[in-house]
């Protein structure tokens, strides 16, 4: 019996150390027992309470899916891409935008001479920009500032507004993988080519109503400075659609009398843009991504398209207006804005145009070489393919008057 007495207590204490170590195990989550009841510690001592960790991390997942896009919008679009730009918009009546407009009235916004709005319009990819960013930065012109401030790309007013269709534009990198979109002209290099009761439009629009007049420039006006004597506005499509802005900018409002030394469209001018044809559609690759987006030949369609509409409506615009080839206008930028500066009515001082061209284009000035990439890739390709293209769009350049000699232009390249 005596002999027994230290192998049982032997036997206790190996059984009792064996339990402690179990029990430590499980108090560290080892021993594949997973979680402790209540928590426990994991690696590194730090406590986890492992029952709630799922819920946690779907928690933590939800809060980056949700808040990083929206950081990211905010960072290229700013505060409408989350307050939206209703948030923004100004509540001005029609007789009260007829009275700034018109010069009568008062406020800090009404000026004697009443308000020239400058609406500048034509293919995509021609030119708009550029002249838009040289007419803006003038002293005594607005335009809607940046793409961060105004919350559209490219600040172009015809994606600001809620009042006339935007023919898809700005949608194509989505809406390219939708079905059917090869079929649908809609969108950038395609809009015009949609039936013309949908894309050409003139004063007779049902859209030409007081209500809209405000609607327009209560969202347009939340972008201007509205002290300045010229608003302008950088719409592509307003090549298509310049007659139904002009009637609705010079609507009369009922309650409101005009000047009578004033034209019936004082407040409404417009500057069209338009570039080489081949370059322009290679343009629209470039922003696309390719011409799987918009094949060529349908990039030229459309080109065409624009600029009948445009030269069809030019004859019923008011007040003298511009169409500027983009080429023409690097060539010689202090000239055109000159020219452009004396038809607003505003300085066109030759210091003045210094500093403007200066502040686009940098002390080097504005660059010069627009279509050289462009025309280097078209004079690259076949020359069969080149003269099959050249001659079905000639006839059709020269019809609209545009000046753009397509046939050998590679070989005076050379």
């Amino acid at each position: 019996m005596r002999n027994l007495i230290p192998f049982v207590d032997q036997q206790s204490i190996m059984g009792q150390k064996k339990t402690q170590r179990r029990r430590q195990k499980r108090e560290e989550g080892g021993a594949g027992t997973g979680a402790v009841p209540g928590g426990g510690r994991g690696k590194g001592g730090l406590k986890v309470k492992h029952k709630k960790f799922p819920f946690l991390q779907f928690v933590g997942v939800l809060a980056i899916a949700v808040i990083f896009p929206q950081a990211a919008r905010f960072i290229e679009y700013g505060p409408t891409a989350i307050l939206g730009h209703n948030f923004f918009d100004l509540q001005r009546t029609p007789s009260e935008w007829r009275s700034i407009i018109d010069g009568n009235g008062e406020g800090e916004e009404v000026t004697g001479t009443g308000k020239t709005i400058l609406t500048i319009g034509g293919p995509h990819r021609s030119g708009t920009t550029l002249v838009w960013e040289s007419v803006s930065a003038h002293p005594e012109i607005s335009g809607f500032g940046s793409t961060f401030r105004t919350g559209v790309s490219f600040s172009e007013g015809i994606l600001l507004q809620e009042v006339f269709p935007k023919f898809g534009v700005a949608t194509e990198l989505v809406i390219k993988e939708q079905e059917g979109y090869t079929e649908r002209m809609t969108g950038v290099g395609k809009f015009a080519l949609a039936k013309e009761a949908e894309v050409h439009l003139t004063e007779d629009d049902e859209r030409v109503t007081e209500d809209n007049l405000a609607k327009l420039l209560n969202r347009y006006g939340a972008y201007w400075n509205l002290t300045q004597p010229v608003w302008v506005d950088k719409s592509p499509p307003a090549a298509v659609i310049s007659r139904a802005l002009q009637a609705l900018y010079g609507l009369e409002v009922e309650g409101t009398d005009p000047p009578p030394s004033r034209s019936p469209t004082p407040s409404t001018k417009f500057l069209f843009t338009t570039r080489n044809p081949i370059a322009n559609a290679y343009a629209h690759h470039h922003l696309l991504g390719g011409s799987d987006v918009v094949p060529f030949d349908l990039l030229l369609q459309n080109y065409v398209k624009v600029h009948s509409y445009l030269m069809e409506d030019l004859p019923h615009l008011k007040n003298g207006p511009k169409l500027i080839r983009l080429e023409d206008f690097v060539a010689d930028p202090a000239a055109h804005l000159i020219d452009i500066f004396t038809w607003l009515g505003v300085d066109a001082s030759p210091d003045t145009v210094e500093r403007v061209i200066e502040s686009v284009g940098g002390s080097e000035g504005i660059r010069t070489e627009v279509n050289a990439k462009y025309m280097e890739k078209w004079c690259a390709i076949d020359a069969w393919k080149r003269d099959k293209v050249e001659k079905r769009y000639q006839p059709q350049i020269d019809e609209l008057g545009l000046d753009y000699n397509l046939i050998g232009s590679c070989k005076k390249a050379e």
